[in-house]
């Protein structure tokens, strides 16, 4: 569950304890623990075990990755192994003030 201080929350649907998503989560948790100094946290979520869950958050595909920041969501659909696709999701999803 999302804490007070948890700056961003990262949902990661995956199908099962497959070398796939086990694969996703660890590329995940590196590119994370490299690229954030935010408070941050991880949920994988199978849509196996938890199917409902899947369709309440309107996952279709797996492995899918939804980023949460405030109101604000990202998703990134498919193989994570594309670190460029996934630096893009991971950046700031939350609207620009300025503008």
């Amino acid at each position: 569950m999302a804490t007070a201080s948890t700056g961003l929350r990262f949902l990661l649907y995956v199908a099962g304890a497959k070398e796939t998503p086990e694969a996703a989560e660890t590329r995940l948790r590196r590119l994370l623990a490299q690229t954030l100094t935010t408070p941050h946290e991880i949920e994988v979520i199978d849509v196996l075990e938890e199917p409902y869950r899947a369709d309440e958050a309107g996952v279709l595909m797996t492995p899918t990755l939804v980023v949460r920041s405030g109101g604000c969501e990202r998703r990134l659909v498919g193989d994570l192994s594309d670190l460029s696709r996934l630096r893009l999701v991971l950046s700031d999803p939350t609207p620009d003030s300025t503008t």
